[in-house]
């Protein structure tokens, strides 16, 4: 980071004295003022856009699923890189995987609350459906869990990560016409109600990813009206893009 302002200063530099060799140097301290403080911002702002709530006092052993996907992400990162606790013969080199994380009962993102369906006192939270960025597409769902896990061997120390239940979408519309289709920006999509794509299921994402794939929440809504019903959705991002 120093380095990267020291050079930011010396751009400045370059530019003061291509353009005015007698810059008053009041001035100049204010150039430098304004591009530590535009850097420093920036910097903020990407802290600041995700924070973990409170955590359990104690380590809480992950589920099946949850250790099945955090083998396969660390071993594509680093193949062989890690091995189930009980496997008889683990590559030389290669780290047990570390079964048990720190559940949070909320995390921050961009300010906004996402409680985990398991912190929450109703089967499905509003706070907890999300979209997501994978890979080359968005993906909507709850989040079941978010949790720190550590795992040895990687750079990365710990992770804030998501246990995710994917949301099935339906090529369908409530309404004639689609109305919506003009305004991509809403983003509004139609789902299955009360069902979710398996773990195993084909083409669909891990069931855990990095917290910070969460792009914004989603507000989502019941039709009753149609056969068969649906859940219907629309972002809620600061930012979207049309």
């Amino acid at each position: 980071m120093l380095g990267e302002g020291q050079e930011a200063l010396g751009t400045i530099q370059d530019a003061v004295n291509d353009t005015e060799p007698q810059l008053d140097g009041i001035l100049f301290l204010y150039l430098i003022f304004l591009s530590l403080t535009q850097y420093f911002n920036a910097e903020l702002q990407t802290y600041l856009r995700v924070q973990p709530g409170p955590a359990s006092v104690k380590p809480q052993r992950l589920s099946d699923n949850v250790r099945a996907a955090l083998f396969a992400q660390y071993n594509s990162t680093q193949p062989f890189s890690v091995h189930y606790p009980l496997d008889p013969n683990p590559r030389p080199g290669s780290s047990q995987l570390q079964e048990f994380a720190l559940f949070h009962d909320f995390a921050l993102l961009d300010g906004r609350r996402i409680t985990p369906l398991s912190k929450s006192t109703r089967e499905s939270a509003g706070s907890s459906i999300v979209k997501v960025s994978f890979g080359e597409d968005f993906w909507y769902g709850e989040v079941v869990n978010i949790f720190s896990h550590a795992q040895h061997g990687f750079v990365n120390g710990t992770q804030l990560l998501a246990e995710f239940r994917w949301m099935k979408e339906l090529p369908l519309s409530p309404v004639d016409d689609d109305p919506w289709s003009a305004y991509p920006e809403l983003d509004v999509k139609c789902f299955a109600l009360d069902a979710f794509c398996t773990p195993a299921e084909a083409n669909s994402p891990p069931c855990v990813l990095p917290f910070d794939c969460i792009v914004c929440q989603i507000s989502c809504g019941v039709v009753t009206t149609t056969d068969p019903c649906m859940w219907i959705t629309t972002t809620m991002d600061r930012h979207p893009s049309k």
